[in-house]
Formats: C-alpha cells, sequence, structure tokens
C-alpha cells in the first residue's frame, strides 16, 4: 500500500476536488480510495459540496483521440488510475474528529 496527499482531481475546464490523501491498494480489487479527513473546521455544506465533486469526478468523461474525430468516450478518473477488476468507481473514506486530543 502506498498514499500521496492533497492530490488535484480536475472534473472539467473549471471544477476539480482535492483529496487529503489517495490510498493506492492494489492487493484489495479497488486499486485506489480518495480520503477525507476533517478536524471541524469544514462547513457541513462545504463538506456535502465536496462530496458531491467526488461524485461527478467519477462520473466525469473524455473523449480519446484528435478533437472532431471519433474516438471512444472513456471516464475521466481512469486515464489517472487503474482497476484490476474494471468495475466501479474508486470509493471515498471519510474520517472526522474533533481539534482537541484526550488524554
Amino acid at each position: 500500500m502506498d498514499w500521496d496527499v492533497e492530490v488535484a482531481h480536475p472534473i472539467d475546464k473549471v471544477r476539480s476536488v482535492i483529496s487529503d490523501a489517495v490510498l493506492y491498494r492494489p492487493n484489495r480489487g479497488a486499486e485506489v480510495e480518495f480520503v477525507e479527513v476533517d478536524r471541524f473546521t469544514m462547513s457541513m455544506s462545504r463538506l456535502v459540496e465536496k462530496l458531491f465533486a467526488y461524485a461527478a469526478y467519477s462520473h466525469a468523461t473524455y473523449q480519446e483521440g484528435e478533437c472532431g474525430t471519433i474516438g471512444t468516450t472513456r471516464l475521466l478518473w481512469r486515464q489517472r488510475y487503474r482497476r484490476s477488476d474494471g468495475a466501479g468507481s474508486p470509493s471515498c473514506a471519510c474520517s472526522w474528529t474533533t481539534a482537541t486530543r484526550t488524554r
């Protein structure tokens, strides 16, 4: 297992979603898992907006081939991430915690 932090995922020319982390799990079927961690600094409406952005990213497509030619429409996230089973889209794990530690 490996991971990267603060990974930008463009949805289209205007929108993108930045993952707090991306876990690479090649032995689990799902090649990647997006991770969101919040210490209650993000408003609930912003969190919901971000989760909808993940959904938009998982459904965004691009046209393979030269502009104006006949090509294949493919899922955008698969251009960057591969899955061993070829099904579904990456999951998003969320973790919330408080800003203070208990002892």
